[in-house]
C-alpha cells in the first residue's frame, strides 16, 4: 500500500541518523527527496545511497535566522509542487537544570520547534503545495511524554512539537494537510553509539532492559514516517505514534 512514485517530500536532519535513513526509504519507496542538513558533505553521502534519479541538496542550519521561505522556494522550483515534509532534524542537551543556560534553551528551540513550524509554514503555501494537499511528519520523541533528570530543555521542546502538531492538524486540514507526530524511543544511529560508548556494561544492560523489544534502529523510525506521508495514512492528522519497543507501556 506505500507508494510514494511521484511524491516530492523535504526531509530535515538527512545527513545522519534517522533524518538520513528516512530519506533512504522514502526515496526507495518512489519518492523525489530534498535532503537539508548542516554539513553538505555528509548530504552528499546521503545522496549517493538514495534509489531514486530525483533528488537535491539543500545545505542549510536549522539554528539560524536564514529564510526558510528561501530554502522552500528553491525546492519547489527544482522538484515541482511539494506533498510532504519530515523534521527529522533534532538536537538534545542533557544538562542538570544548574547547568542550563537561556542560549541552551533558546538553541533547543530554535532546531526543534521553531524551525518546524517555520518551513511547515512556507511549505504550505498555495504557490508550492500540491493540489492534493500533502503530509507533515514531525519526528518528536517518547521524552516529550515522559522523562528523565537532566532532560529538562530537550523534553520540553519534545512536548511542544506534539502539541503544536495537533494545533496546526486542525488549522491545516483545509488545504488537505495532515501533521502528524512520530514518537522513537531510543534508537541506535551514530550519535547514540557514541553515548553509550562511555557507559560501561552493566549501564548498557540496565537500558536496553527498560525495552521490552530490545533497542530499535533508523529503518523502525523511517517506516512509520513513510506510512504517515503516503495515501495510506489519508484519515490519519493530529495524531502521535509512539516506536519505542514498549518503553512506554511499562
Amino acid at each position: 500500500m506505500i507508494d510514494l512514485t511521484g511524491k516530492v517530500i523535504l526531509v530535515t536532519g538527512a545527513s545522519s541518523g534517522i533524518g538520513r535513513q528516512v530519506a533512504i526509504t522514502l526515496s526507495s519507496l518512489g519518492a523525489a527527496v530534498a535532503l537539508t542538513g548542516r554539513d553538505e558533505q555528509r548530504l552528499e553521502e546521503t545522496s549517493v545511497m538514495l534509489s531514486g534519479k530525483h533528488r537535491m541538496l539543500l545545505p542549510f542550519d536549522l539554528s539560524s535566522d536564514s529564510n526558510h521561505d528561501d530554502l522552500v522556494a528553491r525546492f519547489r522550483q527544482s522538484l515541482g509542487p511539494i506533498d510532504g515534509f519530515v523534521h527529522a532534524a533534532g538536537l538534545q542537551i542533557t544538562r542538570p537544570l544548574r547547568k542550563m543556560e537561556f542560549v541552551d534553551y533558546e538553541l533547543l528551540m530554535r532546531v526543534n520547534v521553531f524551525a518546524a513550524l517555520a518551513l511547515a509554514k512556507s511549505m504550505t503555501r498555495n504557490s508550492h503545495l500540491s493540489v492534493n494537499g500533502g503530509s507533515i511528519v514531525f519526528v518528536s520523541s517518547v521524552m516529550g511524554l515522559v522523562s528523565r533528570p537532566a532532560l529538562t530543555a530537550y523534553s520540553a521542546s519534545k512536548g511542544a512539537l506534539l502539541s503544536g502538531a495537533k494545533a496546526l492538524a486542525l488549522e491545516l486540514s483545509k488545504k488537505k494537510v495532515r501533521v502528524n507526530c512520530v514518537l522513537p524511543g531510543m534508537v541506535m544511529t551514530p550519535l547514540m553509539e557514541k553515548h553509550v560508548s562511555y557507559l560501561d556494561e552493566k549501564q548498557t544492560a540496565k537500558r536496553a532492559e527498560k525495552y521490552p523489544l530490545g533497542v530499535g534502529n533508523p529503518g523502525d523510525v523511517a517506516n512509520v514516517c513513510a506510512f504517515l506521508v503516503s495515501d495510506a495514512a489519508r484519515w490519519i492528522t493530529g495524531t502521535d505514534i509512539i516506536v519505542d519497543g514498549g518503553y512506554c507501556a511499562q
